[in-house]
């Protein structure tokens, strides 16, 4: 028999999930307020456009009467003066006339969207003009006639009849408005009818609805409670068995939340029931789960049946955080339209530990890289591992039952008889050994013997394990060799650095001498000729002048080059001593020696530092740059700007003027000995300045550059250390 329409409806119903069901039940009043909402926004609407529609044709009616009222009284005013033709009855008139267009554009403005009506007040314009201008010639007649007989000036006839049909212009056009009122007026109560009617329909809707949802969540809870009661009779008859098996057992719901929990998952793990239920199976299962709650789940379940009845193996984590290899299979069941699963877990630490300690029994020595062998007590290998095999190439069928030492040969130290006593005093030994190969190559091994004995002390066996050290020790020969040749090349170094200390040291005399005995004849050749000078000057031509100067300027470039070349080649042969410079003073000292031109500008900026240095190696570079920045300006104010950037390790100092500029092409050359960017005889100089201050900087551990453009002025930088460098 099929069900009717309500068992169907009803079956439906109870098919839903609790939570489809849920949403279903709060729905119904919220769809009815939201329908009440909605329609009474409607009808608020079209109440308020009714009502706007009203008042619209009430303030046209009151236009029209205003109108009319401006006429009337401009009439009146009109048959005032002319009975008495006194001016203050022409005030209505004039204020009337004044009002009347404006009266007439609102009345006009009002009625655009009715074109009955606006025909109407087209004719009524007409009309008002009509009447406004015979108005206006009455007044017009009356001030010209004279005053004895203005009570008998008649007015125009026309007059009263151009009013009258005022009057009827505005009847049918009020008329009119008063009939639209009429209708606008029934149609506002009846949308006012109509909201009320559907306001009260919305309110017995939402009053039936929420009847409906109380009935209806009534009768979830009621569903809601008898499953739970089954749920919790299933639960008992589940604990009932989980607490009497060994293994763990737990119960996990669809989303992998734990829902039970025996006593022997609490032995396993150290969690309570009420510590573990509720909480994801993650909790259980020390493998990392970045996803959401339902991935450890899936991870061992997934939609396969098969794999879900099989044993897996994972691992567990305790509370305490230890972990412990686990074995773990699920079975699925399903009550009050709930999947559950039941995990059953067992702790396999024993089971692994064995099976592992059967692995390394019967694999570690043999994954050894050194050569273990067992001795008995009569030197016969009882045990050969892989490693003996790759060191000393025999297999293991060749070597069990072979005299280990007479396989291999083996040359003890002097005193083997006192190792053995050791040994069998100790239990253990350690030294080095000489054993040959079975390809006869001798190696050298580390051994090392360990006693086993029985339980009455008695020797069974000896554990040797021996490691090739032949390289190591090759190695510490060579070592040794290398470190003889190494102190031997450092004796030769230290000789070598003694002669060329004493070759500097002659150098340098050789250079002072050499200074002395050239500067003496030029010092005699500038003398003389500045004597000859003297004595001949009553007979010297200009030419003879120039050629005296010219000799003195050579002797002088002579003199500076000399002192230079010496200067150059004590760079870093002679240290001075390290003291606190403040470069900020030293500028200044260096500023007043050079002494530049009043109109030569040198600006320091401030942040000069203060470090431990050589104080003359610097000063020789700021003098020569800064001496060579005014040399070279040929600026009518020339300027020179030296600034400091630290650098962390180092202070990188700019010297930078506004002179001509060298082009990029001679900025490697300025620093060679000897060269000059200009004639000698246009700017006297030795050609050293830079190459000395390039090798007073390189000496410091420090690089110099230069920047510039031909014609846009030079900028040298250069670096240098901070701290002072070893010698």
């Amino acid at each position: 028999m099929a069900p009717s329409g309500t068992q169907y409806l009803h079956l439906l119903w109870s098919d839903l999930p609790v939570r489809r069901r849920g949403a279903l039940i709060i729905a119904i009043p919220i769809m009815c307020l939201l329908t009440s909402v909605v329609v009474f926004a409607g009808l608020q609407r079209s109440t308020a456009t009714a009502q706007n529609y009203v008042d619209k044709t009430q303030k046209v009616l009151l236009q029209a009467n205003r109108l009319l009222t401006a006429i009337v009284d401009a009439e009146t005013g009109v048959r005032g003066y002319a009975l008495t033709y006194r001016p203050e009855y022409l005030e209505p008139y004039n204020a009337a006339i004044a009002s009347i267009p404006q009266f007439l554009k609102e009345l006009d403005n009002s009625v655009k969207d009715k074109p009955q009506q606006m025909q109407r007040v087209q004719q009524l314009q007409t009309l008002v003009r009509q009447k406004v201008s015979i108005m206006n010639q009455n007044v017009a007649r009356i001030k010209v006639v004279k005053q004895g007989n203005a009570g008998s000036f008649r007015l125009e006839p026309q007059a009263k009849t151009t009013m009258d049909a005022i009057r009827r212009q505005i009847a049918l056009f009020s008329a009119e408005e008063a009939r639209l009122l009429d209708q606008r007026s029934r149609d506002l109560k009846h949308q006012q009818r109509i909201t009320i009617g559907v306001l009260s329909a919305t309110a017995t809707l939402g009053l039936l609805g929420s009847l409906a949802a109380v009935y209806l969540f009534d009768q979830l809870d009621r569903e809601l409670a008898g499953q739970q009661t089954g749920l919790r009779e299933s639960n008992i008859r589940i604990r009932a068995i989980l607490d009497n098996v060994v293994d763990g057992i737990i119960t996990i719901n669809d989303q992998g939340h734990i829902e039970s929990f025996n006593q022997a998952a609490t032995l396993m793990f150290g969690y309570e029931p009420a510590e573990a239920i509720g909480k994801n199976l993650k909790l259980l299962v020390a493998q990392p789960f970045s996803g959401d709650s339902i991935q450890a789940l899936n991870h061992f379940v997934g939609n396969n049946p098969v794999k879900m009845r099989q044993l897996q193996e994972t691992v567990g984590r305790r509370k305490n955080g230890t972990t412990f290899p686990m074995e773990l299979a699920f079975s699925e069941i399903h009550s009050y339209n709930q999947r559950l699963l039941i995990g059953i877990m067992r702790d396999i630490t024993d089971r692994q530990q064995a099976e592992e300690m059967l692995r390394k029994q019967a694999t570690l020595l043999d994954l050894a890289n050194d050569a273990i062998l067992v001795r008995d007590r009569d030197d016969r290998i009882t045990y050969w591992n892989l490693g003996a095999e790759r060191l000393y190439g025999w297999t293991k069928k060749e070597a069990l039952g072979q005299y280990a030492h007479e396989l291999l040969r083996t040359e003890f130290p002097p005193n083997i008889e006192e190792i053995d006593e050791m040994f069998l005093h100790d239990g253990y030994w350690k030294g080095e050994l000489l054993d040959t190969k079975r390809d006869g190559t001798q190696i050298r091994v580390s051994s090392r013997w360990t006693l086993q004995t029985d339980d009455e002390g008695e020797p069974l066996a000896t554990l040797e394990i021996n490691s090739d050290i032949t390289e190591r020790k090759q190695a510490e020969e060579d070592l040794r060799s290398r470190a003889g040749e190494l102190a031997r090349l450092s004796a030769i170094l230290a000789q070598t650095n003694i002669a060329l200390e004493k070759r500097n040291q002659e150098l340098d005399q050789f250079a002072y001498i050499v200074s002395h005995d050239l500067k003496a004849p030029l010092r005699a050749i500038a003398n003389l000729s500045t004597w000859i000078e003297e004595d001949i000057s009553d007979h010297l031509t200009e030419e003879t002048r120039h050629n005296l100067d010219l000799m003195r300027s050579r002797v002088h470039r002579m003199e500076a080059l000399i002192n230079g070349v010496l200067q150059y080649s004590r760079v870093g042969r002679i240290k001075a001593s390290v003291e606190w410079v403040d470069v900020e003073k030293l500028l200044a000292e260096v500023i007043d020696t050079l002494a530049p031109p009043p109109a030569f500008t040198i600006a320091v900026n401030p942040g000069m530092p203060t470090l431990r240095t050589e104080r003359l190696p610097l000063q020789q570079v700021f003098a020569n740059l800064i001496s060579n920045a005014i040399k070279h300006n040929s600026q009518a104010e020339g300027q020179v700007t030296i600034s400091v950037q630290d650098q962390s390790n180092f202070y990188e100092f700019a010297v930078a003027d506004n002179g001509p500029g060298i082009a990029p092409e001679y900025h490697e050359k300025v620093f060679a000995i000897f060269e000059t960017l200009q004639a000698r005889d246009i700017v006297e100089n030795t050609g050293i300045g830079l190459t000395l201050v390039k090798k007073i900087v390189e000496t410091q551990g420090g690089t110099i550059w230069v920047e510039s453009q031909a014609g846009k002025g030079a900028t040298f930088r250069f670096t240098w250390s901070k701290s002072v460098l070893s010698t």
